[in-house]
This record gives C-alpha cells, structure tokens and sequence, in this order.
C-alpha cells in the first residue's frame, strides 16, 4: 500500500471508507494530475499565512489559477507564503494580492470585499481555512466566539465543546450557502483537512498529539481536486455537505450514494445531495 494511506479493517464512525490518505497522491497532485487546471481562476484563500493555507496557495499556484488573494492576520506571513509561490512555481506564476484579514473582525471583510471590487476581481474559488482553538476545557469556561470544517464535527470530545461545535456549525452553514446560492452557480463543501501538526493543532494536550500524522498537502490538493471542472457532475450530490480531505476521491467517486444512504450515518435529501447524520 502507498506509503500516504493507512487502512481501517473496515469504515469506521464518520469515515465512510476504509482506506485513508495522510498525504497527497496522484489523483489530487496539483503538481501532475492537476496541473494547469485552473487557469484564469481568481482564488481567495483566507488564513494564507501559514500551515495549511499556506499549501493551499502553493497548490492552487500550481494548478494555473491566474489570481490568488492570500488573506490572514499577519501580512509579513502572508509575504513568506507569496516567496514560497513565486519559487517553488513550475508554471507561470500567479498575480499575487496580500490583504490583511482578522476573522473575527467584520470590517477586515468589508475591506477585502472594496478591494476585490476596486480591481475588478470576480472570485471563482474561495477558501476559508482560518481556524481557532481554545484550550482544553468544561463549556462554562470557554469562550464561544470561534472557519474550515473539522472532523470533530461530527463527535464530541471532552473539553473541545467550543470547537467541536463551532464546526458542526460550519457544516451547517455549508448546506444553507449550498441550498440559498446553489441555483446560482454556487458549490460549497464542508472540508476536514486531516489531522495536521499545525502551530493550533499543536497546542492539543500531548496526549492528542499522536494523531497529527497527516500532511498540509493533502488538503490542499483535495481542495484543488474539488474545483477542478472535470469533477464538477460526480461530486454534485456532496455539494453543501461535509467531506473529508482523507477520503480517496476515486474510491469516492465509484461509491453508490443511495447504498451509503442507508448506511445510517448519512442521508441523502433533496436531489441527492448527503449528509452527515451525526
């Protein structure tokens, strides 16, 4: 077996295969397979600055994309991941806008919405990856204001309330974008992005720290995977639901919808479209 997959005995809780990627491979590699497959894209990627989004904006480089805002609260982040683009490029690179963007603040967001409309910019790919964690603690301790989805979305741990429920959240807010925008064009899915040791996966107990076993690029080129045109019809039925960067797209693709619909765990509503039923 490829050294970027480990196997379960059989699909376990929300995994709905067996067989789950930690790394990138040839299927979602936007350095091969999906090279050059988004060209004339314009892409904003928020919390661009490091880890995962920072792979991401690598990824999408490398893909064609003809634009790429890069968004997060550090704009000396945002410079290193826009040197990181311009050479580790193996195509003609990107033009590249770095906007400093705080999350939590609204006006940040208006900033960025003036600035895309100031140039003329109309966004084909927008990527919320932008996450936060609070320490480990009971409900009453932690402080609800708290984007990406996470499988914690779909259990519940202990002391991670906030988070775990912020996410289900995200899910949530993923089929109302699917089911408002849809008719227009719009395709929203609802990522887990592995479990990466980023700076904020870091800050987990020790306890949690074996699992940190999967790379940034796996999510990246998953993302790439998603938007490319080719893949547009086969994954309609996921649009506005929660996936799973760890999932193999080929096997994935070749799933029968209706048939995992009744494994209990999603449900199909609508035209098709899943959902996790946790």
């Amino acid at each position: 077996m490829p050294s970027s997959t480990r196997a379960l005995t059989k699909p376990q809780g929300e995994n709905i295969l067996a067989e789950l990627h930690e790394d990138v491979y040839p299927a979602i590699d936007p350095k091969t397979t999906l090279k050059g497959c988004l060209k004339d894209h314009t892409v904003v990627i928020i919390g661009a600055g490091r880890g995962i989004g920072k792979e991401i904006g690598v990824a999408f480089a490398e893909a064609g994309c003809s634009t790429l805002v890069l968004c997060s609260r550090s704009v000396g982040q945002l410079n290193e991941t826009k040197d990181a683009i311009l050479s580790s490029s193996t195509s003609a690179p990107p033009t590249i806008i770095v906007q400093q963007v705080d999350v939590t603040l609204n006006e940040n967001f208006q900033d960025l919405f003036a600035l895309l409309e100031e140039k003329k910019l109309s966004v084909d790919v927008w990527v919320n990856n932008a996450g936060y964690m609070e320490s480990i603690a009971s409900i009453h301790e932690q402080n609800p204001e708290t984007c990406t989805s996470s499988e914690a979305s779909t259990k519940q741990l202990p002391g991670v309330s906030a988070y775990s429920g912020s996410k289900t959240a995200v899910n949530r807010l993923t089929e109302a974008v699917q089911a408002e925008y849809g008719d227009k064009g719009v395709r929203a899915f609802a990522v887990h992005p592995g479990a990466v040791p980023t700076e904020l996966a870091t800050t987990l107990p020790a306890q949690f720290h074996w699992m940190l076993v999967d790379k940034p690029l796996l999510m990246a080129g998953f993302c790439v995977y998603l938007v490319a045109k080719e893949n547009h019809t086969w994954l309609r039925p996921w649009q506005g639901a929660y996936m799973s960067s760890k999932w193999d797209v080929e096997h994935l693709k070749e799933m029968d919808v209706e048939a995992l619909a009744k494994d209990g765990r999603w449900g199909v509503e609508g035209w098709g479209k899943m959902r996790c039923t946790y």
